[in-house]
């Protein structure tokens, strides 16, 4: 995943090597992020309402970024 997304990137949004690298590592912290705070969070909530709101707020993440004015 790591080797090809910064190339897909570039070839599909004529990004440049910086700005597909850049998505690439947002991508992995957020991810680590994410496993992080699950451990913490399934104490108090079902795993399926955390998976709820992970899933709305990457929705609304992906709505943002397809309707800024840089895509």
């Amino acid at each position: 995943f790591t080797m090809w997304t910064p190339g897909y990137l570039q070839s599909r949004f004529t990004l440049q090597a910086q700005d597909a690298a850049l998505f690439t590592t947002v991508y992995w912290v957020t991810k680590a992020i994410g496993l992080f705070l699950n451990q913490f969070t399934v104490k108090w909530m079902k795993l399926r309402t955390f998976l709820l709101i992970c899933a709305s707020i990457g929705l609304v993440s992906i709505a943002l970024i397809a309707n800024s004015n840089n895509t």
